[in-house]
């Protein structure tokens, strides 16, 4: 009997194809798969950067809010420093003005 005709054969032939087909199409599937995973692991990382970077911005900005708040007393610190220096410049200028003898 001719395999070619042989119903058995030709089965047999036809699963064989079945399963060649379908080993190739489950090899792409791990490899996508595979992809997938790396794509994760990197959404995953990003996710923890961004989550770092918030909570870095949360910490200056509770640093900037602080400053702001003593921003205030700062401002009328450099005033008195201000004033500290220009009275000692007014009173270096009397003392010079006595030495020589014009006041």
């Amino acid at each position: 009997m001719n395999p070619s005709n042989d119903p058995v054969a030709q089965r047999l032939s036809r699963i064989e194809q079945a399963l060649n087909s379908l080993e190739k199409t489950s090899s792409k599937l791990v490899e996508v798969i595979e992809r997938l995973t790396r794509i994760e692991e990197r959404d995953l990382a990003r996710g923890n950067s961004v989550e770092k970077a918030w909570l870095k911005i949360d910490d200056l900005a509770a640093r900037v809010a602080e400053l702001e708040k003593a921003e205030p007393l700062q401002a009328q610190t450099t005033k008195w420093v201000m004033g500290a220096v220009w009275g000692a410049c007014g009173a270096a200028a009397m003392f010079v003005l006595k030495k020589i003898g014009v006041a």
